[in-house]
């Protein structure tokens, strides 16, 4: 895909069950020294992002890092069509 056309993905709340388009992505910024990117923990509605992030936050310090990756803290991210993840901001 060309990087002239806005970036479109319309993606559905990860919680079983669960419909609604999600709003939300649960990530941490991570790096291995020559790329960056977001580890994503999924993407919720506004119904389900807050505890998702929260419980995305419990399960961080399991996450197992290979030589030279740093993973920033677990934020909340809003979906904002046409972006893509390097240009998400945390919303909480």
């Amino acid at each position: 895909m060309g990087h002239d056309r806005p970036y479109h993905y319309t993606p559905v709340c990860d919680v079983e069950g669960c419909d609604e388009p999600a709003v939300y992505k649960v990530a941490a910024d991570w790096t291995d020294g020559t790329q960056r990117e977001l580890k994503n923990y999924g993407v919720y509605c506004s119904h389900h992002a807050h505890e998702e992030l929260e419980e995305a936050r419990r399960r961080q310090p399991m996450v197992r890092l290979g030589p030279g990756e740093l993973v920033g803290p677990v934020q909340l991210y809003e979906l904002i069509e046409g972006r893509r993840d390097a240009e998400l901001i945390p919303v909480g």
